[in-house]
């Protein structure tokens, strides 16, 4: 009797438990997390990344997940013995312009086992637009003749960078910008006629991007004659190559005097990016951050379009730091680095810098451009980083956006959505 009794318990229980409401897993679910990041879809549309996580033991073998957005359904058919963390690609319209509300279901043959609503937030799909260069502070970590030697130096290896990645998919060909017109005056003054007339050749073919200014300086501190004399190499180099100067770079002091404004536009230079310290000394600078405007000279009528991508250091804060204390103070020229090279060139990249800042713009309402300008320097006189076109290429192999590109000054300035949407003051 006692056996009887146990036997017909068991079959309630199990009556109630594997079999109530049709689901014989009761505990099971799925989660979702949604990536700010695009990738190429099959049909080689960029569509939003999802990673949809399975909780539970069912077998879901021929089982796929299945995203509804409005009258829109797609599924993905999960891999053989897939259960966790399965990526799947959204509809190309999805979370671009707006947050967007989706169903995500867990299907197997036509029964849906589990289904999740889920929002996708907006996200652009951002061009990344990184300027590479080495801060040209002449005797701040170094003697003079260090400083001089280092960026020297950096010419010739950027060269051989560029030549080495000529064939590369755009945006990870690399091209090199000295900042400032002193190390290539230097080099042109003090090297070999072969060395200077290889320079010469990689500034004509673009490889080295020359800028305005001949340092960067303290302009409120100099009069009328010192404003045109920053801009006087430079334009002997635009005449001597035939590659237009356009852009005034100046890093680490914050802003320029307003004199700069009809000087640069008398000598056709009508850009100005500006990059300041970040950290130290720098006042109210950072309130015109991402913030271009055309800048109106004070005789009324010269213009220059000046833009402020923050500050120079994300590269020394998320790569530099491990490089550039190797060298500061290091007075022995054989002792100083002559690249910057690791085995991992995706490690200590630009991500964090991208999800603090991307996020931070698309809620703005200053920022409405899809274009993200960033400089990449592993700090004050310190080599190239020779992984940043390894890097760029495999980050643009995996995702459809953000996209990067290695990039010139001028490139920046003259992109097309700043100049579409920022126009002149009446």
């Amino acid at each position: 009797m006692r056996n009887i009794f146990i036997t017909v318990a068991l079959l309630y229980f199990f009556s109630n438990t594997l079999f109530a409401g049709n689901n014989p897993f009761p505990e099971e679910s799925i989660d979702c997390k949604v990536s700010r990041h695009y990738k190429y879809r099959e049909d080689k549309l960029a569509g939003r990344e999802v990673f949809v996580t399975y909780n539970g033991i069912r077998p879901l073998k021929n089982a796929c997940i299945e995203i509804v957005a409005g009258n829109k359904k797609e599924q993905t058919r999960l891999a053989a013995g897939t259960c966790d963390s399965i990526p799947v690609l959204l509809p190309p319209d999805i979370g671009v312009s707006k947050d967007d509300t989706i169903q995500v279901n867990l299907v197997l043959g036509k029964k849906i086992l589990l289904s999740k609503q889920l929002v996708v937030p907006y996200a652009r799909q951002w061009t990344v637009y990184i300027y590479p260069h080495s801060h040209v502070d002449i005797g701040y970590t170094n003697t003079q003749a260090n400083v001089e030697l280092i960026h020297k130096r950096n010419l010739e290896y950027a060269i051989e960078l560029a030549e080495k990645t000529k064939d590369y998919p755009d945006g990870a060909r690399f091209v090199w910008n000295p900042e400032v017109t002193w190390p290539v005056e230097r080099y042109l003054k003090t090297e070999p006629k072969d060395k200077c007339d290889k320079l010469l050749r990689a500034i004509k073919n673009g490889q080295i991007a020359i800028d305005a200014g001949y340092v960067s300086t303290n302009t409120s501190s100099a009069n009328d004659e010192e404003l045109f004399e920053l801009f006087n190499y430079g334009k002997k180099l635009e005449k001597l190559t035939g590659k237009k100067v356009e852009t005034m770079v100046q890093v680490d002091i914050p802003g320029v005097s307003w004199g700069i404004v009809p000087v640069a536009a008398q000598l056709e230079i009508p850009y100005c990016m500006a990059l300041f310290n970040g950290t130290d000394r720098v006042g109210l600078a950072p309130e015109i951050s991402f913030k271009p405007f055309w800048w109106e000279g004070p005789d009324g009528k010269s213009r220059v379009l000046f833009l402020q991508p923050g500050a120079y250091t994300p590269g020394a804060h998320n790569k530099g730091y491990m490089f550039w204390p190797k060298m500061a103070g290091q007075t022995d020229p054989d002792k100083l680095l002559r690249i910057v090279k690791t085995d991992n060139p995706r490690a200590n990249f630009i991500d964090p810098y991208l999800d603090q800042m991307l996020p931070k713009l698309e809620k703005a309402d200053y920022y409405p451009y899809d274009i993200f300008p960033m400089t990449w320097c592993m700090a004050d006189n310190t080599p190239i980083d020779f992984d940043l076109p390894e890097a760029v290429k495999s980050w643009n192999e995996e995702f459809a956006y953000p996209r990067l590109k290695i990039c010139t000054a001028t490139e920046i300035m003259s992109a097309s959505t700043i100049n579409t949407v920022i126009s002149f003051p009446s």
